[in-house]
């Protein structure tokens, strides 16, 4: 039986197939899934001395987003009371 590897090059991990993923993804999403509109990045970063936590019970992972939206969503809505569509999109990404 031979073994299915994902990657174009056949190496588990290869940064540059990786990279090229990454890449496809990103245009994707600019082209695809977001609408013209102005945007803005946020990034949430886990303390590292939380990190194990989290690693255990990565269902604390989903609370953890959620909470990041829903402190944005109210942030966002008392920054500007005049909006009445602007909602915040959220693409969440783990790396460990």
């Amino acid at each position: 039986m031979e073994h299915l590897v994902p990657f174009s090059c056949k190496r588990k991990l290869c940064p540059s197939c990786e990279a090229r993923r990454r890449a496809e993804w990103s245009a994707h999403v600019v082209e695809e899934v977001l609408p013209d509109l102005t945007f803005r990045q946020l990034v949430f970063t886990v303390p590292r001395v939380l990190r194990g936590g989290f690693m255990r019970e990565r269902w604390l992972l989903g609370e953890l987003v959620r909470t990041a939206y829903d402190v944005t969503r109210r942030f966002l809505t008392a920054q500007f009371p005049g909006v009445k569509r602007a909602v915040p999109y959220f693409a969440g990404a783990v790396e460990t």
